[in-house]
């Protein structure tokens, strides 16, 4: 199974998470990790928006061991890639599944080149400036209103 950028959305990913699983031995999934837990708002780390929304799930490497270990099965990182696994350590796998992690890696790669050109561009920043425009108006709203 595989999943881009989703998890960070959903407000419950260790049922869906739990629920993949259940059905596969293996769920690669790409999701931004913390790498710190002391900050407090965008401006120290730009994914970081509570109020719009969009991020509702945070995590670290760290957390997705732990998930890893609730679920029994194990947790690699490999070239951007969150791996959940049952059997062997996925590092000493076998030839076909490496091609397989390949031919993934490489697709990713054509993906974004075709999402950097300028009839396909991503929307991640610029949803991420709207949404911080959108609050910082609405918050400014909130402090001029007379009481």
């Amino acid at each position: 199974m595989l999943a881009f950028e989703v998890l960070e959305h959903l407000p419950n990913p260790m049922e869906v998470i739990k629920e993949i699983m259940d059905k596969t031995d293996c769920f690669i999934f790409s999701t931004e990790t913390l790498k710190k837990f002391d900050f407090n708002s965008n401006k120290e780390w730009w994914y970081f928006v509570p109020g719009s929304g969009q991020h509702i799930f945070l995590s670290s490497e760290t957390t997705l061991k732990k998930v890893a270990e609730l679920l029994s099965c194990r947790y690699d990182y490999i070239k951007g890639l969150h791996i959940l696994h049952r059997g062997h350590n996925f590092k000493k796998i076998g030839v076909f599944a490496k091609i397989k992690i390949l031919a993934l890696l490489l697709t990713e790669k054509i993906y974004q080149l075709i999402l950097r050109s300028n009839k396909f561009k991503a929307k991640t920043w610029d949803d991420h400036l709207f949404m911080t425009s959108v609050l910082n108006d609405k918050q400014k709203e909130n402090t001029s209103a007379p009481n």
